[in-house]
């Protein structure tokens, strides 16, 4: 049986926010524009007002929002609190709907000009990840690689891995965040041609 393409504890990391967060990218990608501001004050309340505001910045910064949003970094919670001057405390009355949570991502999706892959993006991709397959032999570089690569065509990073789980942005409750299982195949194929050798 073949292995996974990353372990479990990738996996586990990859869905959320980083642990820590440069001051340098906490102000370049963290920091709401006047746009952005009043595209958030559409909304009710402070929950919703910083809720919507992180998923913004997270979609830029990472390529997808991540389901648990308390699982920020404080840093991170308290800037953009800041910005629109209200409680870091309100993001634990954010999403108790989960329909909430759901219009919101959509919404954000269109404000940014993210999309969903087509067949056409994936098999880009999976041409992209095996040209550098040749290159690098370890799959977090390679699936690092895929989601800059997915982040740069803002196409939101919601896909199948290679466990057969599914994440899905439309309604914010994703199991994983994985890179298509296309990039499984390019790995797993030049690794089989490294084994057979150039004559095979």
């Amino acid at each position: 049986m073949p292995g996974r393409f990353l372990t479990h504890a990738e996996r586990e990391r990859l869905t959320r926010f980083p642990v820590e967060i440069p001051p340098e990218d906490l102000v370049s990608a963290f920091t709401l524009s006047p746009t952005d501001i009043t595209r958030v004050l559409l909304h009710r309340g402070q929950p919703n007002y910083l809720g919507f505001a992180l998923q913004i910045c997270a979609l830029r910064y990472v390529g997808f929002a991540p389901d648990d949003l308390l699982a920020a970094p404080s840093s991170v919670v308290k800037y953009v609190a800041r910005q629109l001057g209200v409680s870091p405390e309100a993001l634990k009355q954010y999403g108790t709907r989960p329909q909430t949570r759901t219009d919101h991502l959509q919404e954000i999706l269109s404000y940014l000009e993210f999309r969903e892959a087509s067949a056409t993006d994936l098999q880009a991709l999976a041409s992209f990840v095996l040209e550098r397959a040749l290159e690098h032999d370890k799959p977090i570089v390679l699936f690092q690689m895929a989601c800059e690569h997915l982040k740069s065509k803002r196409i939101v990073r919601a896909f199948r891995d290679d466990s057969g789980t599914h994440g899905d942005h439309r309604t914010g409750t994703s199991r994983t965040r994985n890179v298509p299982s296309s990039a499984t195949v390019a790995h797993r194929r030049t690794s089989c041609q490294a084994r057979s050798g150039p004559g095979s």
